[in-house]
C-alpha cells in the first residue's frame, strides 16, 4: 500500500490548499493519478546495460478556481558499465514535462480502455526537465561528474495479464504531536510489458515493469497540536 502512496504523494503537494484554524493548519490535496515504471538489463561480452524509466500524470482542483489542472513528470536512468575498464557511466534526467507527452490510460483492467501507456519526448527540449550524468571507475573508487547527453525517451507499457491488484488504502501516520497525515483512495496495479528506446538504447530484458491508477486521492496534513 505504501508503494501508491509514494507515487502519488511526491507529485501530488503542489496546488493543495489550507485551512487555518487558532491552533492548525490543515492541508488538503484530492487528486487522481496514472503512472508506469520500467527496469531492463542486458548484457553482452563487453559489459551490460541497466535502464530504468517512470512516468506520472497528476489531476486534481486547482486551489483559487476549482478547475482541474493536469501535470506530468517523468525519469529515467541509463547506466552502461563496460568489463574492460571496470568502468560504468550512468545518464539521469527528471522533471516535468508536457501531458501530451504521455499518452494512454489505466483504468480498471477490464479491456476498457486497453491499459496501456507511451511515454515520447526530447529530455533535450524540455524546459521543466533535468539532466546530468556521472562516471564511477571501480578499480580506482573515483567518482566524477561526466557531461550529460539528453535526447528521445520513447517507451511504450501495456497490461500483460501476469499480475493485477486493486483495492481501497487508507494510511494515517501521526510524527510526534506536531503533524499528522492521513492518505486514502483506490487503486488498480497491473504487471506490463516495456519496451522502446532511451537516449538511442534499446530498452532489453524486462526485470520489472507495473502501470497503475489512483483515484479518489485525498490527503490531509494537520500541522500543530492534534
Amino acid at each position: 500500500m505504501i508503494m501508491y502512496c509514494r507515487y502519488c504523494c511526491i507529485l501530488l503537494l503542489l496546488g493543495a490548499f489550507s485551512v487555518t484554524t487558532a491552533a492548525q493548519v490543515t492541508t488538503n490535496v484530492h487528486a487522481e493519478g496514472t503512472f508506469a515504471a520500467g527496469d531492463s538489463f542486458s548484457s553482452t561480452t563487453a559489459g551490460f546495460t541497466d535502464t530504468f524509466v517512470s512516468a506520472s500524470r497528476n489531476t486534481q482542483k486547482d486551489a483559487i478556481t476549482g478547475q482541474p489542472v493536469t501535470t506530468t513528470s517523468a525519469f529515467y536512468s541509463l547506466c552502461v558499465f563496460n568489463f574492460a575498464t571496470d568502468i560504468e557511466d550512468c545518464q539521469f534526467g527528471f522533471g516535468q514535462i508536457a501531458n501530451d507527452e504521455l499518452t494512454g490510460d489505466v483504468k480498471n483492467g477490464l479491456g476498457t480502455p486497453p491499459n496501456a501507456l507511451k511515454l515520447e519526448f526530447n529530455s533535450a527540449t524540455e524546459p521543466g526537465f533535468t539532466v546530468s550524468a556521472f562516471e564511477i571507475n571501480f578499480s580506482t573508487g573515483n567518482f566524477s561528474f561526466i557531461p550529460a547527453s539528453p535526447g528521445i525517451v520513447a517507451v511504450s507499457w501495456a497490461k500483460n495479464g501476469l499480475f493485477s491488484s486493486r483495492g481501497d488504502f487508507t494510511v494515517q501516520n501521526r510524527y510526534g504531536t506536531a503533524v499528522m497525515t492521513k492518505q486514502s483512495g483506490k487503486f488498480n496495479n497491473f504487471s506490463s510489458g516495456f519496451s522502446g528506446t532511451v537516449l538511442g538504447t534499446l530498452v532489453g530484458g524486462t526485470i520489472f515493469s507495473e502501470i497503475g491508477s489512483v483515484s479518489n486521492f485525498n490527503l490531509t496534513v494537520v500541522f500543530g497540536p492534534h
